[in-house]
């Protein structure tokens, strides 16, 4: 499904690349000689046969054909010429996507190429560096900054030996140290060293300066979309342009009497009356005091509250206060506005609003132009002004001689709309002097619409059974004839049943009702008006306020009916089954929608959540590296300072004296666990060292287990205790001083398990996982003591991964249910659809991806909890309990770098499916199936690709935005991730676009403006996520002002003692004032203790490496309140500074916006850029613009469009004569609100017709056979000769209308007949014309399209004999360059003859 769209600027007739379907005339007329208009694609429900006559077999060709042409340029385009424009003429929507995938692509390279110091700071530590679990992703996370104190060894450290005379450094295998434990430095590459307030002030710097990236991408994102989505609106002419949709209308109202309405209140001749925002003084009352109310209660409330604090008013009392000054200043502004009454504007005319900016933008480039003058002068640059383009002969142009060219202002371009004097379009006399030129009433059919198109799909399965069946007739016997017969009967007769179930679901009464009314303006200044007037109209609540005069008066109704006006959608795009869906009953389904959403959310957190406890209880069988490293040795040795080449062995032949299910594992050598262990060494209150025997612990809560016998399983297992835990308890009763480390806990078959897991790490490292598999399974290795280990490892190996596979499995999911939820929701049009399906997509797989993941593993203190309120909710589901409190080195290494491992594995997954199904499954269908086919329609569904559908594309790339947005800041590898994504995808979509998709219908700019939407909500998230992780522990420790790293259970591992980390001291004065530092002090001071949350969240903000983000962040907040506030004003101010340092960022004075060429008139254009590029360099208009009949204007300034042979079927009767702009939009798309006309429903209309449920307008067939026929006599009577005004067919139904300078009788002609004036052509010029068509015909061949089920032999061999008679002949491109020939346009138009085109490079 789509949005709408207006076409990008490119060549005009690239927008054309439609079905032969869309590029006839109206209507099928009801004469002999039909011209059909816009087919049905569907036929009525197929009778079934129960004959046994030859079925037709499918034409392969016909349906490879018809699969061209669904592709964009028949999926011949070149992959690397094809520009973003080029394949924006498949709408606006298709080119914004692109160029957003390319900004963001380019801005992540950016901040990941800022970020580079960090990656390398990450990479070249070691905080990660012994954890199990470390990979490539932890080392480039903020896991691998400074070093992990917990497992850190002494041997590890620069200058351990010094603490071992006695140790050989002179010995081969003797390795030095080097992390540096006093924490002052950090290893770099090649084994340099930094200093670590070095990397505090780099890496903040880096972050900033990423963030600043991000926010100049979030500007010229928005400016681009902006930009581009103006630049389409006034280059190209849509329906949508000039119509709205009005709903809320009385049942029984009338075309005439909105037409009526709306004509009345947006007459273009004169000032017509308007009131603000569309609203009543009271209702304008309403409005501005709730929003006064609540700006005041949010900025200026807390203000007055804390005033009263200070001055001992009690919290309730100065609470109320003010609020009370909130409700008073909303109460205030309520009476003002009410007192004023209702502000009624006279609004003038498009003409005069044209002047009215003119004399400003004189005004303004005059000031300007004072200005540069005063500087000029300033600077001593000894002139006033600015010396003119023309030479030094030229005067200056100053302020006071300076002319309209120099200001910029075109007087040629000033407005002169008009009401409707052609009504061609819709044959109803009605509409002539009126403003408003087509009114098409919707009535509440869309049970039957869709009623119907569910069985045309029961319909279409029968029709093939059927066929199936007539060609195995003639193979089979008598008696299966007889059963197969049968068979065709029971298919006819289900057949039957379905229609007879559609036509029971016929409301007879729907006929004379009406639920709304697509309103089409003649003028565009006319619907932008009538949209601005109408912009609150939506909700009910605002409609109790409308206006008198925009109301729509009725008889039977005192104070008229207040209506609702939405934008209309493109007439392709309409959904008419679900406009008789009311916002009431829209709103329960998708309510619905949104609870089902929830609930697959909750499915996906239970799995997610069942995956983590599992893999946490297998992680639960393994001992701690902590344990391994500083606890066990410590044991043993019976001293901190343990020798850093203890390893635990296991000692086979010693297992028989450790009895059944124990085996002998200990630290043999150096130590003799028979003879025993050394006694502690410990340290008394006076510093001196003292020995403790072993003995003196016995007695003590915690088993000193160091028997080298240990039971791997832990059937017996005995809780152990660390050398700290033995300490604490003997303190008091042996003078000693207060333990170095923290006590640490751990299970005796712990020791089996460190001696595993350092088997596991060496063996890994020299011969690899699937070796050191085998070594600690098999029983004959050391499979009997780390069998069940390695078992327990895997599998928590193993629900890793699963779990990293579930989330992309269920956004998988996630994508194919949303869909058919989106579908329930009943959407009216295609953009609402396509704006809920990415909005629910993004949201579902964003919590999915990120948040799922990070509550999972989240843990929230007690204290917290009940700060909250959530203490027994959260404790009684278990949520928020997990094993992180914060951004620790453990979480990049157990959750980040699965994160990161996830988004590697969503580069590849979205693209496998299309790229499979497009290059492998959809040929083998192709080549398996194209035999099997038995119609026509079947073998063209076989061949059509899948649609290109950008709402699931933009979905992805949301989601992926907004993930690496929320981790980058500690994990930088995903700025570059998040850049390879988009550029990927880049090239990904294109080929998919261009080879194994068909066109998209028409996208608009919404979704990218959904996009640009959702860019500072991305840019807010990323910046203060990234301010806390840099301020978790990980980094820095705060302990009352002094930030340390404590190395926990491995007290005095340095040489200095507990090294200070230096990065990320409390507001160093390199980056702030003192003043401030002290303001903040003062601050956290008075704030702590008034929440616990508080508490923990000031000291981190205001730290150095942290408060330049913060700040930021807080900045960019403030600016986007005072945007959203004073908009256009802030900007202006803005620029204005910014302009003195970057001259093109300065304010420009808005261009008056050109409206479209009326709805009925003649179509009259501004050229497009492309355009303007090809005429600028090749002297003429694009060669895809000329052979659909655009061309120039005698000045060049304008392009015209005529008919040309080849463009539709009833060119070749029309040809010469000047299209309207209605009749421009048709050669496009659908051009009006007809449901009949819409070729999706049209077979639908003639059921609908058939049950007399539906009134079809047939007015407009006959006028144009009866024109096209009087143009035909005109042909054959005169030769060649072109329709005289005088010569025109006398009026058969209607008056048609009359335009200044012209007669009734050549109007008649004006719905694309030939209606030139007789000044603009000469019979000579005439004859030039015509050769210039039959070239134009030569070049290119029409190739009839197909229609579905209909393809036979027979058919194209007729097909190919008409063209021969027709004799074209492929001309080469380089005969459209000669002299003699010249472009299809009117003689007066045409290129200049010494001007000679040049043939632009083919593509």
């Amino acid at each position: 499904m789509t949005t709408p769209d207006k076409s990008p600027p490119n060549s005009i007739s690239e927008t054309m690349e439609t079905t032969e379907t869309n590029q006839q005339p109206t209507s099928t007329p009801a004469s002999t000689d039909p011209l059909p208009v816009n087919p049905p694609t569907t036929e009525e429900p197929p009778k079934l046969d129960t004959s046994t006559s030859t079925v037709t077999p499918p034409s392969l060709e016909s349906a490879q054909r018809f699969a061209k042409k669904q592709q964009f340029r028949g999926g011949k385009a070149n992959y690397w010429s094809v520009s973003l424009p080029q394949m924006g003429t498949m709408g606006v929507g298709i080119q914004l996507y692109f160029e957003i995938l390319l900004s963001l692509s380019i801005c992540f390279l950016i901040m990941g190429l800022l970020n580079t110091p960090n990656l390398m700071f990450n990479y070249f530590n070691t905080g990660a560096l012994l954890e199990l679990d470390t990979n490539i992703w932890s080392k480039l996370s903020f896991a691998n900054l400074g070093f992990n104190g917990e497992i850190l060894q002494t041997k590890d450290c620069i200058g351990y030996e010094l603490n071992y005379p006695d140790l050989n450094t002179s010995s081969p295998s003797f390795v030095p140290g080097d992390i540096d434990c006093t924490a002052s430095t950090q290893s770099f590459l090649n084994g340099a060293s930094i200093s670590v307030s070095t990397i505090s002030t780099v890496t903040t710097a880096c972050e900033c300066l990423s963030c600043l990236t991000f926010i100049l991408a979030l500007l010229y994102i928005q400016r681009k979309v902006k930009k581009l989505k103006e630049q389409v609106d006034l280059e190209n002419a849509d329906p949508e342009d000039f119509a709205v949709f009005v709903r809320n209308v009385p049942e029984d109202v009338t075309a005439e009497e909105l037409m009526k309405h709306f004509s009345s209140l947006y007459d273009l001749s004169k000032p017509t009356k308007t009131v603000p925002i569309g609203l009543t003084a009271l209702g304008l009352g309403v409005r501005r005091a709730t929003f006064y109310f609540f700006l005041w209660l949010i900025f200026i409330s807390p203000i007055i509250t804390y005033i009263l604090d200070s001055s001992g008013m009690d919290n309730a009392t100065s609470g109320g206060a003010g609020a009370g000054s909130a409700f008073l200043i909303g109460l205030i502004v309520f009476g003002w506005i009410v007192h004023k009454g209702d502000k009624v504007v006279m609004r003038p005319t498009p003409p005069e609003e044209f002047d009215t900016w003119c004399k400003e933008k004189r005004d303004f480039e005059k000031k300007e132009m004072e200005k540069s003058e005063l500087l000029a002068k300033k600077k001593g640059k000894g002139r006033d002004a600015k010396i003119a383009p023309g030479g030094s002969d030229t005067p200056p142009v100053t302020s006071a001689t300076a002319t309209d060219v120099d200001f910029g202002v075109d007087v040629s371009k000033r407005p002169d709309p008009q009401p409707v004097k052609n009504v061609v379009n819709s044959m109803n006399p009605m509409y002539l002097d009126s403003w408003v030129a087509e009114v098409t009433l919707v009535h509440p059919n869309g049970v039957v619409i869709e009623n119907y198109k569910k069985s045309q799909v029961k319909m279409k399965k029968y029709e093939k059974l059927d066929v199936k069946m007539k060609k195995s007739l003639d193979k089979l016997k008598p008696e299966q004839k007889e059963k197969a017969k049968a068979k065709l009967e029971k298919f006819s007769a289900k057949a039957k049943k379905a229609e007879e179930h559609l036509t029971k679901s016929v409301d007879p009464s729907c006929k004379g009702k009406a639920i709304g009314a697509f309103i089409v303006f003649n003028c565009e200044d006319s619907q932008k008006r009538c949209v601005e007037e109408f912009e609150y109209s939506q909700h009910g609540y605002y409609r109790m306020f409308q206006p008198m005069h925009m109301r729509l008066p009725r008889a039977d109704k005192k104070f008229g009916v207040p209506l609702r006006v939405d934008v209309a959608t493109t007439p392709s795009l309409v959904y008419w089954e679900n406009l008789h869906v009311s916002d009431g009953e829209r709103r329960a389904r998708v309510a619905i929608t949104s609870f089902i959403t929830f609930i697959l959310l909750v499915v996906s957190f239970a799995l997610i959540y069942a995956g983590k406890i599992a893999g946490e209880v297998a992680k639960g069988m393994q001992p701690d590296m902590a344990t391994c490293t500083g606890v066990l040795p410590v044991i043993a040795s019976g001293s901190m300072d343990f020798p850093a080449w203890l390893n635990l062995t296991h000692v086979k032949e010693s297992d028989a004296t450790c009895g059944d299910g124990k085996f002998w594992v200990g630290y043999s050598p150096p130590y003799d666990y028979e003879a025993g262990l050394p006694q502690f060494e410990v340290t008394n209150d006076v510093g001196g060292k003292e020995s403790l025997a072993r003995t003196e612990f016995d007695a003590n809560t915690y088993g000193l287990c160091d028997s080298p016998c240990v039971d791997p399983k832990g059937v017996d297992d005995v809780v152990c205790g660390s050398l700290s835990c033995h300490w604490e308890e003997v303190r008091a009763s042996k003078g000693l001083a207060e333990p170095p480390a923290a006590c640490k806990t751990y299970k005796e078959s712990d020791v089996a398990g460190c001696f595993c897991l350092n088997m596991l790490i060496n063996t890994v490292a020299t011969d690899g996982l699937f070796a050191a598999y085998d070594i600690l399974k098999k029983p004959e290795l050391e499979g009997d003591v780390c069998g069940e280990f390695i078992d327990n490892y895997m599998k928590a190996q193993s629900l890793g991964i699963m779990s990293i596979a579930a989330v992309v499995i269920i956004n998988v999911v996630l994508k194919a249910t949303l869909t058919g939820l989106v579908n329930f929701e009943h959407h009216a049009n295609g953009a609402s659809y396509s704006n809920a399906l990415t909005f629910k997509m993004t949201l579902s797989q964003f919590l999915n991806t990120a948040m799922i993941a990070l509550l999972v593993n989240a843990k929230l203190s007690d204290d917290h909890k009940k700060d909250l309120g959530l203490d027994s909710v959260l404790g009684e589901l278990g949520l928020l309990d997990g094993e992180h409190s914060d951004f620790t080195r453990r979480w990049y290494i157990a959750v980040g770098s699965a994160l990161t491992l996830t988004m590697v594995i969503q580069l590849i997954v979205p693209h496998i499916g299309p790229f499979v199904k497009g290059f492998i499954v959809r040929p083998l269908k192709v080549f398996m199936g194209k035999k099997k086919a038995d119609t026509q329609q079947e073998l063209n569904d076989l061949l059509v690709l899948d649609r290109f559908e950008i709402e699931t594309r933009y979905s992805v790339l949301l989601n992926y935005l907004l993930v690496c947005s929320l981790y980058a800041g500690g994990m930088p590898i995903l700025f570059v991730l998040a850049s390879i994504n988009f550029g990927f995808s880049f090239l990904m979509d294109k080929l998919a676009l261009l080879r194994y998709n068909k066109k998209p219908l028409k996208y608009d700019a919404q979704l990218a403006g959904i996009v640009s939407g959702i860019l500072p909500f991305a840019i807010i998230l990323h910046i203060f996520t990234a301010a806390y992780q840099y301020s978790a522990p990980i980094l820095i420790e705060d302990a009352e002002g002094e930030v340390q790293q404590v190395f926990d259970g491995m007290p005095d591992l340095s040489i200095e003692g507990a090294g200070k980390y230096a990065g990320g001291t409390l507001l160093q004065t390199t980056y702030v004032s003192a003043f401030v530092n002290d303001m903040a002090g003062d601050f956290i001071v008075e704030m702590r203790g008034a929440h616990a949350l508080l508490d923990d969240f000031l000291p981190r903000v205001v730290r150095s490496n942290v408060l330049p983000i913060a700040f930021i962040g807080c900045l960019f907040i403030v600016f986007l309140i005072l945007d959203k506030i004073f908009g256009k004003a802030l900007r202006i101010f803005v620029s204005d500074y910014l302009s003195r340092l970057i001259p093109s960022l300065s304010y420009q004075f808005p261009d008056f916006e050109i409206p479209q060429p009326d709805f009925t008139d003649l179509y009259s254009a501004e050229l497009s850029s492309e355009q303007k590029r090809v005429l600028r360099l090749y002297k003429k208009l694009p060669d895809e613009d000329i052979k659909t009949g655009f061309y120039l204007s005698e000045d060049e300034k304008k392009v015209y469009c005529k008919w040309v042979v080849g463009t539709s079927d009833n060119a070749e009767r029309l040809d010469g004569g000047r299209k309207r702009t209605w009749e421009v939009m048709r050669m496009k798309n659908t051009h009006n609100y007809e449901l009949s006309e819409n070729p999706e429903y049209a077979a639908c209309v003639e059921f609908l017709v058939k049950n007399d449920v539906f009134v079809k307008n047939e007015g407009r067939n006959v006028i144009d056979e009866g024109r096209l026929k009087k143009l035909e006599e005109e042909r054959l009577g005169g030769g060649e000769k072109k329709v005289e005004e005088s010569e025109a067919p006398a009026p058969t139904v209607v008056k048609l209308g009359v335009e200044s300078g012209e007669k009734d009788e050549v109007k008649m002609e004006g719905g694309g007949g030939a209606e030139e004036a007789k000044k603009e052509e000469t019979p000579t010029e005439e004859k030039k014309e015509e050769e210039e068509v039959k070239k134009e015909e030569e070049e290119e061949k029409p190739k009839e399209e197909e229609k579905p089920g209909e393809e036979t032999p027979e058919g194209d061999k007729k097909e190919e004999e008409v063209k021969e008679d027709k004799k074209p002949v492929e001309a080469p491109m380089e005969e459209e360059d000669k002299e003699d020939e010249k472009p299809v346009e009117p003689p007066k138009e045409e290129v200049k003859e010494e001007e000679k085109p040049v043939e632009p490079p083919k593509e």
